[in-house]
């Protein structure tokens, strides 16, 4: 139908949607097809987030900078960030990380932290550090993997080594943690761990055992 013109269209056929005055084969962006009391199509506004949308309150893709999630009624909507254990796409569609990650980025494997039973090294979540590396707590009490002191092989912290790499050797520091040294102090010998064990008191000095 039209009224006061032959292009000004007030409803359209069935196969089409009325759009302001035209009749349209769909409806622009931040519009959708609203169906009226005679089941004909009419062109209605999205919800302000959406830049489509399948009804008032669903959209089909958002305007940057939002991100595409489901909400809470079961149908998608725009957000201003993804919600925790997901990640953005490049569709800004917001999607769920890998089961190791706690939360991730850029990928579903792409780690930023982890579960609390594991340990972020790099973008993964490993049971424990490799060599070289300590469990540092982050400021949420998740493990981060980071670097222990040079001369450790394994470490409990980043002054406190748990074994040496050779040709160092393991000892008690000043501050009473075990740190790595280029030979064993006086008074004492490297065991077959290179950990420096005290000498018998009967002796000066020793070697490869305490008598």
């Amino acid at each position: 139908t039209c009224s006061s013109s032959a292009s000004n269209c007030t409803s359209c056929p069935k196969e089409t949607v009325l759009h302001g005055s035209k009749c349209l084969e769909e409806c622009p962006d931040g519009k959708y097809n609203r169906k009226d009391g005679n089941g004909r199509g009419v062109c209605a506004p999205c919800h302000s987030m959406c830049k489509t949308c399948g009804g008032p309150t669903e959209c089909l893709s958002c305007l940057a900078p939002k991100f595409q999630d489901k909400g809470e009624d079961g149908k998608m909507k725009c957000f201003g960030e993804c919600f925790k254990g997901k990640y953005p796409d490049k569709e800004r569609i917001c999607r769920s990380c890998d089961d190791s990650c706690a939360t991730c980025s850029s990928s579903a494997s792409n780690c930023t932290s982890c579960p609390k039973e594991t340990v972020l090294h790099g973008s993964k979540c490993l049971e424990e550090c490799p060599d070289g590396k300590y469990n540092r707590k982050d400021g949420n009490g998740r493990g981060v993997c980071a670097p222990c002191h040079s001369m450790c092989k394994t470490c409990g912290g980043p002054t406190e080594c748990l074994s040496c790499l050779a040709p160092k050797f393991q000892d008690k520091g000043e501050d009473g943690k075990m740190k790595c040294f280029g030979e064993c102090f006086k008074g004492k010998y490297p065991d077959k761990e290179r950990i420096c064990r005290s000498c018998d008191d009967s002796c000066a000095t020793c070697s490869s055992s305490a008598s």
